[in-house]
């Protein structure tokens, strides 16, 4: 989906320091033109195509870094806080995304994920080498963001309120 920004990912990546295999998974009608746009910039590309879910929280486990270079559509369409972002969070994988979507719902740049401009190829491929380069910052990143999920995002807790909420409202 032309919204994910997987080409700027990739346009990016080539331009990182020292470029680490890339892997996305799913599937898509973009296929043949990221394959051949890596292969364009030499860039290590992995399309697994579907991924089951225990398998998605395994390449998250092995993850250094989640990249979701979303953007807005010439059309208006564009992320909302995707469920790939909450995932890596939840597995402690540090997440860097662009304000192009709803990730400023999910996190606080500099704290709990890294944040750049939408379509700012040189920036993403920056903030990509300075969290590459620096396990302290991206070891807190991922820490916080983990901290984040489990406070904002926990079934029970959020339950917990709605009821509240509910029984408030409907005694009136």
């Amino acid at each position: 989906m032309p919204k994910k920004g997987f080409d700027l990912l990739l346009a990016a990546l080539a331009r990182t320091a020292a470029p680490p295999p890339l892997v996305i998974a799913g599937e898509g009608p973009e296929r043949a033109a990221l394959t051949a746009q890596a292969q364009q910039l030499g860039v290590d590309l992995q399309l697994p195509g579907h991924v089951a879910p225990a398998a998605v929280r395994d390449l998250l486990h092995r993850a250094s870094l989640l990249v979701l270079p979303s953007r807005r559509t010439p059309q208006g369409d564009r992320d909302g806080l995707a469920n790939v972002i909450l995932e890596a969070m939840a597995v402690g994988v540090p997440v860097l995304t662009t304000t192009a979507g709803a990730a400023t719902d999910g996190l606080d740049h500099g704290r709990t994920g890294w944040l750049v401009a939408p379509e700012d190829v040189p920036a993403l491929a920056a903030a990509m080498d300075r969290l590459l380069s620096d396990p302290p910052l991206t070891a807190a990143l991922g820490a916080r963001a983990r901290a984040r999920v489990e406070h904002r995002f926990n079934l029970e807790v959020n339950s917990t309120m709605l009821a509240r909420w509910l029984r408030a409202h409907h005694a009136r």
